[in-house]
């Protein structure tokens, strides 16, 4: 009887130890199941997000042929009535902009009705070894607009030159516009010259002062740089947010080229100018221009700026304040903003300005950092106030510079949207941007030497004499110089 209750006792802890055993295993094994299921979940949502969003760029490759077949129709005069209808004129242009069946319908492909009734899809394709693995790709709806409220460009090293038209879609409206909003540097690019730490590379340098040392912030208005600390200067590093150069070039309807090297301050117009921008931290520009109204801030530039700088009376930079450290959203998503005012074309005809000649050029110097730029057209009634003071300014949109499509793809149930932006015309042609390269990366030194002479000169010049044509004999004639003037 003693035996066999013993023996019972010792059964009872070995079915315990097996209990236990077996819910660790079961309790590993769920754990490794749930795991397993898990990134199976992923990747079958990043396989359907990829999926869609190549739906949607799918899309937009539909959306350039439609906008190639219209700029091919229009450079021979022979648009076929449903491109007319669609994209000729302000009031088709922007009907058809919200048109989400154009791209499908312009190029002929059929639709395919949705179960829950919603607007008609173009199907792309289906995916998978069978029914149930099947993506089902489509493209629900593409969006495409030959009009844009701005021009948006990515200026590089590699490219550091953008040629933007100005284009309104015809002269009147061309003439309209008196203002520009010129905004750079968004938070991508900011992201893009931080370290590990969240802290701007060393190779880069911003507008801060480190000690007694000079690293960009104190800058006076008249452009002269403080002689400290020149290792942190623009030979050696790039600032951040980057320098930016702007070039006006526009003409009245018909011009001279003589007009292009003069412009008249008496009636504050000209044909061309330079405007250098150079980002500052320096809080009374923002103190004195900067007006707010609905969070849209911008550093209003007083004056003519591209007419002073054609005369050659203004070649300073001019300073612009950024804010790019604690919130770059405060400039609608760039650190820094400036709102300058567009002259009128130096004319001796009709006072007009020529839509197909009026461009703005937009250069990194420096070549870098990399920068995304916006560019506004405003109409403004008055020039000394912001573009953002209420009733003041209003939009003038782009037409034919650059079309904004926005594309939506769907695979399965999951949907993307992507908006793109696409230029109809080659803003990367080719300009030379410097007569002097102000730094060589091989030596640090400015690659062209410029000196004056002395006030006493001396010119050679080796002509044929006259009395001795037959001999075919020379002379030599010199003639001094009674300054350096003169030479």
């Amino acid at each position: 009887m003693s035996s066999g209750q013993i023996k019972t006792r010792k059964g009872a802890s070995a079915i315990y130890v097996v209990i236990f055993t077996a819910t660790l295993l079961s309790v590993i094994a769920l754990s490794f199941i749930r795991l397993m299921l898990s990134e199976s979940t992923r990747t079958t949502n990043y396989s359907l997000s990829q999926s869609a969003y190549n739906s949607a760029l799918a899309g937009i490759e539909d959306a350039k042929i439609v906008l190639i077949k219209y700029q091919n129709c229009l450079a021979s005069g022979n648009c076929p009535p449903e491109y007319t209808a669609a994209f000729s004129g302000d009031m088709n242009s922007l009907t058809n902009s919200q048109d989400c069946d154009l791209v499908p319908k312009l190029l002929g492909y059929s639709v395919t009705d949705t179960d829950d009734g919603n607007s008609p899809e173009t199907s792309i394709s289906t995916g998978g070894e069978d029914s149930s693995k099947a993506y089902n790709q489509a493209y629900t709806c593409v969006k495409v607009s030959r009009k844009s409220k701005d021009f948006i460009a990515t200026l590089t090293k590699n490219n550091p030159t953008k040629i933007i038209p100005l284009r309104t879609g015809d002269n009147d409206k061309a003439t309209s516009v008196n203002r520009l909003l010129i905004s750079w540097f968004s938070r991508a690019d900011l992201s893009a010259v931080n370290n590990t730490s969240g802290i701007i590379d060393s190779s880069y340098f911003s507008f801060d002062t480190s000690g007694s040392k000079m690293m960009g912030t104190i800058r006076t208005n008249n452009g002269f740089l403080p002689a400290l600390d020149y290792a942190n200067w623009f030979n050696q590093k790039p600032s951040v947010p980057t320098t930016l150069q702007t070039t006006l070039i526009q003409t009245a309807p018909s011009f001279k080229t003589s007009e292009f090297y003069s412009s008249d301050t008496a009636s504050d117009r000209t044909n061309r100018g330079t405007i250098l921008f150079r980002p500052s931290k320096n809080t009374s520009l923002k103190a004195s221009n900067l007006i707010t109204d609905n969070n849209n801030y911008s550093n209003h530039i007083d004056g003519n700026p591209f007419v002073t700088s054609a005369t050659k009376s203004q070649n300073n930079p001019m300073d612009v304040y950024c804010n790019y450290e604690n919130n770059i959203e405060w400039g609608n998503g760039y650190a820094c903003v400036a709102d300058v005012r567009v002259p009128m074309p130096k004319t001796t005809s009709v006072d007009q300005r020529n839509d197909e000649t009026f461009f703005l050029v937009l250069n990194l110097p420096y070549g870098e950092p990399k920068t995304e730029v916006s560019v506004e057209m405003k109409r403004c009634d008055d020039h000394t106030k912001s573009i953002f003071e209420p009733g003041n300014c209003s939009n003038v949109y782009f037409d034919g510079s650059q079309a904004v499509v926005d594309s939506t793809g769907r695979a399965n149930d999951l949907f993307r949207r992507v908006e793109a932006r696409i230029e109809l015309t080659d803003s990367n042609f080719p300009l030379a941007n410097f007569a002097l390269a102000a730094y060589d990366p091989t030596d640090g030194n400015i690659s062209k030497s410029f000196y004056v002479t002395t006030a006493n000169c001396k010119s050679r010049e080796t002509i044929r004499d006259n009395s001795a044509t037959e001999a075919g004999s020379t002379k030599i004639n010199d003639a001094s110089c009674n300054s350096a003037a003169d030479y």
